[in-house]
């Protein structure tokens, strides 16, 4: 049988509703708190970015997921594939526990790193 034909009662299909659980159940210094990013890195800055992440947020475990660089194709961001020719997503997905967190500076300082690397910032949508 299906799943949703059994338990699709059960599926929140309105992202409205879910935005309210989320305000009325979850306290707010954890949604905050809550990063959730993928940066692509050259494989030969991968070290250092690791190093960069660890001291902004310090979040682990880490998603890294290599990948071959190409000139074509959805990501345009790889300003030279010949030379980078392997890249990798390092994806933060968890809660800082950093007293000073500021996320909207937090991110605005990974994007830079990244961009300043020859990086790029994977898409959320």
């Amino acid at each position: 049988m299906d799943f949703r034909w059994l338990f699709g009662w059960m599926l929140p299909y309105n992202f409205g509703l879910l935005k309210l659980i989320r305000e009325r159940y979850i306290p707010e210094e954890a949604v905050n708190t809550f990063v959730l990013q993928d940066f692509g890195l050259p494989l030969k800055k991968l070290k250092a970015g690791i190093e960069f992440f660890h001291d902004e947020v310090d979040i682990y475990p880490l998603w890294l997921c290599p990948a071959k660089a190409m000139d074509t194709g959805p990501v345009q961001a790889i300003k030279d594939p010949a030379n980078d020719p392997i890249h990798v997503d390092i994806g933060i997905y968890g809660y800082c526990q950093k007293p000073d967190f500021n996320p909207k500076e937090c991110l605005r300082r990974m994007e830079k790193y990244v961009r300043d690397n020859d990086g790029y910032q994977v898409s959320s949508n």
